[in-house]
């Protein structure tokens, strides 16, 4: 019996590898757009204040 649930066992813990993972991307996507969006702002005040 022990046997057997090994196999489910590894198998979620695969899952909830590829779940954090994804959440990941999607964290390190939106980071990368907001510093491009706040870098951009930045010139733009800068460009405005000069």
């Amino acid at each position: 019996m022990i046997r057997d649930e090994i196999p489910d066992f590894s198998y979620e813990v695969g899952y909830l590898k590829g779940w954090y993972f994804t959440i990941l991307d999607r964290i390190a996507i939106v980071a990368i757009a907001l510093s491009k969006t706040i870098a951009t702002t930045l010139a733009w005040t800068r460009y405005y204040t000069l």
